[in-house]
């Protein structure tokens, strides 16, 4: 692709002719698109990493270096031009600061021109990685001479010169020189990356380049980086032997460049700036014209042997001539062009090399200072002054040692004094060539500066303000903070400041100077919200864990600055402006650091940290569902996106293995149990957020019977509910109804609590636990339920109320007529009984009485039985009667011989 083209400008003499057969032409090679995709060892695309293609042949006299930066797919594209269609050969360097380099080489060619984007697949290992500057990639550029004065089939080619420069501007002169190594000098104008240059090619006779040597190295050319850029134009003029050669940029700038006989190219000489945007221009042989965009018309002198710049003032003196379009500089003319008119300058040499009919003058500027003490006057000793002519600006100087030099013609001015301590205006009127330019009264200060910010809770305290800002005062007087008061000189009334930083608004206030002395002054600062999200690089479905995420804020300047604290993610902050660090930490990523600058006040500033995965060591453990570790099983992880198994291993005894190195994400994993017969394998997606993973398997399933059995009549009599616990967990549960009990369901093997609660009110069923084991190959398992307890204190009497001890109680289930419970009496007749809730009839037996059988009434009471005697207990009860009252009498008679035998005795011994 052709990006510029031109004839050659001949000169013989003091004449310039167009010769369009001999042409200077820039052209681009053709491009091939190379795609490079960046993984990691485990298949975990890698951002940016910085792809770095360096020409290695062909071989050039400069570097050309093409770069780019991988995105979140780990893919970068670079558009590499075939520099040698039968093989350009490009080393490769791929970087990444947490990644070990990769170095490839490629070769291109042009049978690849047809293909579709070529593509390398890159693996990059973890380690210690560098970084790489990041820099704008070069644009390969041809510039070749074409001679076409003959038939078209025999035009002749020079050898085509390698340029790493993008063109906006060329010109090929050939020059009335002699005793050079070249005929035909080539202007080259444009950007090398982001630089902003000028480049000088030689050709010879055969139009082929002329190298030039710098340094003891030959090169294929020279070039300068011009220190500013054009608003929109450029102009080049040049010397007729093509010793001198003149850049002038839309903005004023103007750079001369001088050939140096001894080192065989041109060199940089000197610039001058010419006030205002420039509309058109032009240079030749010494003579400079040019017209701003105000119409005015600023014509220079250059003296090559001096390097001295004349103008008709001290550094200019516009002459109106209305909206200059056009300008061109002849053989001893100049000519300007406006869209009604043409005018000729005659003798321009003469002019540009004359100091004109005008005073030369000396203005001195000063001011007063009313101290605190005493006043007195001070001198201006920098900044200009402007001289403006009924509102026209015609003059201006800068300001050295307090004084001014400037060329004027006699009259009346207005002049205006700009420097750093003050500002004014006064009438100046040219009578002498030295005038005296007296200013305003100045106050002598020491002002005290704080800042604060209701707004933001950084900031609601009053703080000093700290040095290496811009103090700017009514847009005038702008000053450098420091580290305590500022001493200055104002003038007196109301003043508006500003805190500047880079041409943004820190805080602004207003005051009032009455006096001299000490003043406090209280800037309020202008704040901005920011909102800090986090996000994971490459994975956009993937949330971080918020609660591992730690965010710092650090302030950088220029208002605060130090350590913010922590604030959780997702948050909003009210921040004065200037420039903060986030810096992101988390056990489970690289950690993240961005810079954001919030320079707009009552802005809303978004930022999202985008975090890469950090391969981190992970204890997996594999459960079946009750929870309890599963050994000897089989695990395998899958990345999703690369489907390259990362990782495989056997559960220890415990259930445990170790994954040594993980990214965060999403994994497909598959589990396979040791014993089938006990477990069921896995395939799913497993989320890896945190070091301690678990992973749950089901139990296989058994065919297993459970029979609910009543205690008395064998089938259910009321309903209840069946609730069926493995290791605390609920795994069934199920609702019958009166009659057979029996259900079929599936459940894992191992120990299980059955639990039956009975439903409703007025049940007769109580709450039954029953632990039993699940075997494999099922079974039947029987659970007899419980029924709520009646109690009963039964007393036995006989019929004259005397307990009966030693009775037998037998109570009968009238439901059941096998199923009894059996009591004896105590010696107080009585027997505690508890017996299942239900329908019975109780029977009492005792020697000596009659049986006694009754029903026993349910819900459980105190009860009193009453036994009536036999009759043969009758009989028995009344001969003891007997045989006891004879024995008594008897008793008696004996007691009352003994006792007269043994008073008789004992009269016969006293006598």
């Amino acid at each position: 692709m052709v990006l510029d083209i031109t004839g050659t400008e001949v000169v013989r003499g003091t004449v310039r002719s167009i010769d369009p057969s001999l042409l200077l032409t820039i052209y681009t090679p053709p491009l091939l698109s190379v795609v490079f995709v960046i993984y990691s060892e485990t298949g975990y695309p890698i951002p940016n990493a910085v792809v770095t293609a360096s020409l290695a042949k062909p071989r050039a006299t400069k570097d050309l270096v093409f770069q780019s930066v991988s995105d979140l797919n780990g893919r970068a594209v670079l558009s590499l031009p075939l520099i040698d269609p039968g093989g350009t050969l490009y080393s490769v360097n791929i970087t990444h600061r947490e990644y070990k380099t990769e170095s490839i080489t490629i070769e291109l060619n042009q049978w690849m021109l047809e293909k579709a984007p070529i593509e390398y697949r890159v693996v990059m290992k973890s380690g210690r990685g560098e970084v790489t500057r990041i820099v704008k990639s070069a644009i390969a550029s041809y510039a070749v001479l074409l001679d076409t004065s003959s038939a078209p089939e025999s035009v002749r080619f020079g050898k085509p010169l390698l340029l790493d420069i993008e063109p906006i501007h060329i010109k090929l002169v050939k020059p009335d020189i002699v005793g050079v190594p070249w005929a035909y000098l080539g202007i080259v104008i444009g950007y090398h990356r982001d630089l902003f240059v000028v480049a000088f090619t030689y050709f010879d006779q055969d139009l082929n380049p002329v190298p030039v040597k710098i340094q003891n190295r030959s090169e294929d050319y020279v070039w300068y980086i011009l220190p500013s850029t054009p608003l929109d134009r450029v102009w080049m003029g040049y010397d007729s032997n093509g010793h001198g050669v003149s850049v002038i940029l839309g903005n004023g700038r103007v750079y001369y460049f001088l050939y140096n006989d001894q080192r065989g190219f041109h060199t940089a000489f000197w610039g001058i700036d010419i006030p205002g945007s420039i509309t058109a221009a032009d240079y030749r042989d010494g003579a400079l014209i040019a017209i701003d965009d105000s119409g005015n018309l600023h014509i220079n002198r250059v003296d090559p042997i001096t390097s001295i710049e004349c103008t008709r003032s001290g550094d200019y003196l516009g002459v109106p001539v209305g909206s200059g379009v056009w300008a061109s500089v002849g053989s001893g003319k100049g000519y300007l062009a406006t869209p009604s008119r043409v005018y000729v300058i005659n003798s321009l040499q003469n002019i540009v090399s004359s100091r004109c009919s005008i005073e030369l003058v000396r203005i001195y500027p000063r001011f007063f200072v009313a101290g605190v003490i005493s006043n007195y006057s001070v001198s201006v000793i920098d900044g200009y002054i402007d001289i403006y002519e009924d509102n026209s600006l015609v003059a201006r100087s800068l300001i050295v040692n307090g004084s001014s030099i400037l060329y004027l013609p006699k009259g009346s001015y207005i002049a205006r004094v700009t420097s750093s301590a003050i500002e004014y205006a006064s009438r100046l009127v040219v009578s002498g060539s030295i005038i005296d330019l007296p200013g305003p009264t100045l106050y002598r200060v020491r002002l005290f500066l704080y800042h604060y910010s209701p707004e933001s809770p950084y900031a609601a305290t009053l703080a000093r303000v700290p040095p290496g800002l811009m103090l700017s005062i009514d847009r005038r007087i702008n000053v450098t903070t420091v580290d305590g008061p500022l001493e200055l000189l104002l003038e007196g009334g109301e003043h508006d400041a500003l805190l500047i930083v880079d041409g943004i608004e820190l805080a602004r206030t207003r005051f009032t100077i009455s006096g001299s002395g000490d003043m406090n002054i209280v800037f309020k600062v202008s704040t901005a919200m920011l909102n800090i999200s986090v996000g994971v690089l490459g994975a956009e479905a993937l949330k971080p864990p918020t609660e591992l995420i730690s965010i710092r804020l650090l302030a950088e300047g220029p208002l605060l600055r130090g350590d913010l604290g922590v604030i959780k993610p997702d948050s909003s902050v009210i921040l004065p402006l200037g420039v903060y660090r986030v810096v992101v930490t988390s056990p489970f990523f690289h950690e993240g650091e961005a810079i954001v600058g919030i320079t707009r006040p009552g802005s809303i500033n978004n930022l999202e940290i985008l975090l890469r995965p950090r391969e981190f060591q992970a204890r997996l453990v594999v459960v079946d569902e009750l929870g309890i570790p599963v050994p000897n099983a089989s695990v395998s992880i899958v990345n999703i996106i690369s489907d390259i198994t990362i990782f495989s291993g056997v559960t220890s005894s415990n259930g445990t293995l170790t994954i040594p190195r993980i990214f965060l994400g999403s994994y497909l994993v598959s589990i396979e149990p040791y014993n089938q017969s006990l477990y069921m394998g896995y395939r799913g997606v497993l989320r890896i957020d945190s070091q301690d993973l678990v992973v749950s398997i089901n139990r296989t399933r058994q065919q297993v019977t459970i029979a609910l059995i009543d205690p008395i009549s064998g089938d259910l009599v009321s309903p209840v509910r069946m609730l069926i616990y493995m290791n605390n967990r609920l795994m069934h549960s199920e609702e019958l109804s009166r009659g057979s009990a029996i259900t079929s369901l599936l459940l894992p093997h191992g120990r299980a609590k059955i639990v039956v609660e009975p439903v409703g009110q007025g049940s007769i069923y109580t709450r039954t636990e029953e632990e039993v084991d699940i075997v494999v190959g099922g079974g039947r398992i029987e659970v007899v339920l419980d029924r709520r307890v009646m109690s009963y204190t039964i007393s036995i009497v006989d019929d004259t109320g005397q307990p009966v001890r030693g009775a037998s109680i037998t109570i009968k289930s009238l439901e059941n007529p096998t199923v009894e419970f059996t009591w004896k009496t105590g010696n107080d007749g009585k027997a505690e009984i508890r017996i299942p809730y239900g329908s019975y009839k109780v029977i009492v037996a005792a020697p000596g009485y009659n049986t006694l059988e009754e029903p026993l009434p349910i819900g459980g009471q105190s009860l009193v039985l009453k036994l009536q005697p036999t009759l043969l207990n009758m009989l028995s009860r009344y001969t003891m009667i007997y045989i006891a009252v004879g024995m008594a009498v008897v008793i008696i008679v004996v007691a009352r011989i003994a006792r007269r035998y043994i008073q008789r005795r004992a009269e016969e011994e006293i006598i």
